[in-house]
């Protein structure tokens, strides 16, 4: 374990002492990165396409809310070995291989869950091939997923790989927002899911496009190989053994911080979206109306990233940490106001109290990402962590959902008012870590004393 340390730091200290030549950025790196995000639109769409409908499903697949809800849960729960695996992987097969094989795996996923329509299965063996397909999900999402800071290091340079990482990681709540609108319009859930299958297999497609790297690295960083995620995991957790890493014990600190946040954050966007139906339909909204909630808050997201990204890479590149710490009480409030918000003939206060935690949340994602990396110097390894924190919270927010809904002698009934209180004492639990973070960018750092010793070569567009 020492020697495979020592190797890596001797590699690092190789590439930043030896003479450098200029780096440079390929045209090609705009394919790939609509590709990837069109991957994990697909991807993201399998997670909670079976939120708004879940009572729907139950009644035509003869099973139960909690077999349904499962449909998400063991998409979440597959994610976890899987994002852990996912970078060794890509170490040894490369980013394109990987993806095409991952690719392969949703889609025949995808067209599983249709094979579960047909008429003349019982509803066990229905069930059976509708949660064996979304297993099939939950192998091959991580993959798309835990990818995106490592190909935004490797194909992008300082002002743009912030924007890259955004792009590539909000494509996944596309994706969750295609299926809050569509799998609600069909009157039948079999109808819902082949249109499912369609729209998943052409959004697989854009793998054949990918590429591993560019001729020429745009930055130190991205000219480095992959590190795997070993060596980060153990200078994480035994930092007594490794005296010299490049990280320090305020990092060590920072990253657990960041792995509580971006963890509860997202688990409790996909709480909601999973059981959105369960959560409105006591108080009187309809299975659209939850669709159009959900899809508020994630394009509300999409909008603000969409307007900050830009920011992140020419304004506020050296103050991810600033950012976390101004807007996340915000995020908290808004969660603790759902407790009071959900309530009949509301409808208008919960459209602006979504809309405010997607632009909120899913803006903070990749910089709590983008964070991640530039604490461990390993954009694949802090990755997986930190989206394994993800899906590990969304089964334990989801689970407790369940658990919390009132009976039936509840007013309403089945209400989950009770789950709103957990979510929202969590969610602002970790709000409070959040002001402990040092937030150093040493990834930037380098990257930018780098650029320096290679200004004298110059900028290199390679056609």
């Amino acid at each position: 374990m020492g020697s495979e340390l020592a190797h890596d730091e001797q590699t690092e200290d190789e590439f930043s002492h030896r003479p450098v030549s200029a780096y440079g950025l390929h045209k090609y790196r705009f394919v790939g990165l609509l590709s990837l995000a069109l991957l994990n639109v697909g991807a993201g769409m399998n997670t909670t396409w079976f939120g708004p409908i879940t009572n729907a499903t139950a009644r035509e697949f003869d099973i139960s809310l909690s077999q349904v809800n499962w449909l998400g849960n063991i998409v979440n729960l597959v994610f976890l070995p899987m994002s852990l695996l996912s970078p060794p992987i890509f170490k040894r097969c490369g980013i394109r291989n990987t993806s095409l094989v991952a690719a392969a795996i949703l889609t025949i996923g995808a067209w599983m869950r249709y094979a579960a329509t047909a008429t003349s299965l019982t509803p066990q063996s229905a069930y059976a091939l509708l949660f064996l397909g979304q297993v099939l999900a939950g192998v091959s999402q991580p993959v798309f997923q835990v990818i995106c800071p490592r190909f935004s290091e490797v194909w992008f340079d300082l002002r743009g790989r912030t924007t890259a990482t955004m792009i590539v990681s909000l494509a996944n709540p596309v994706g969750v927002a295609v299926a809050q609108i569509l799998s609600p319009i069909f009157t039948s859930p079999k109808q819902s899911i082949f249109l499912f299958a369609i729209v998943s297999t052409g959004l697989m497609l854009p793998s054949l496009f990918m590429r591993n790297s560019p001729p020429k690295a745009p930055t130190h960083a991205g000219s480095l190989p992959f590190q795997g995620i070993l060596i980060t995991l153990r200078t994480l957790f035994s930092p007594g053994k490794y005296p010299h890493s490049t990280m320090d014990n305020q990092d060590r600190l920072d990253m657990l911080v960041i792995t509580l946040g971006f963890g509860v954050y997202v688990a409790g966007i996909n709480a909601f979206t999973l059981l959105s139906n369960q959560m409105l339909s006591p108080y009187g909204y309809s299975e659209d109306t939850a669709g159009f909630m959900g899809a508020a808050l994630i394009l509300s997201g999409l909008l603000s990233a969409a307007v900050t990204s830009p920011l992140f890479d020419r304004v506020l590149t050296h103050h991810l940490g600033i950012t976390l710490r101004a807007t996340t009480p915000f995020l908290a409030a808004a969660w603790i106001a759902l407790i009071w918000a959900v309530r009949p003939h509301n409808a208008a206060p919960l459209y602006i109290l979504f809309a405010l935690i997607g632009a909120i949340s899913i803006t903070l994602l990749p910089v709590a990402l983008e964070l991640g990396c530039e604490i461990t110097r390993n954009a694949d390894a802090a990755a997986a962590i930190l989206w394994f924190s993800g899906n590990l919270f969304s089964v334990v927010f989801v689970l407790v959902g369940n658990a919390l809904t009132d009976g039936q002698d509840a007013n309403p009934p089945f209400n989950m008012r009770r789950a709103s209180i957990f979510n929202a004492v969590i969610i602002g639990s970790v709000t409070v870590l959040v002001y402990f973070l040092r937030a150093k960018q040493s990834r930037r750092e380098l990257d930018e004393e780098m650029n320096l010793r290679s200004s004298d070569v110059g900028s290199v567009s390679v056609p």
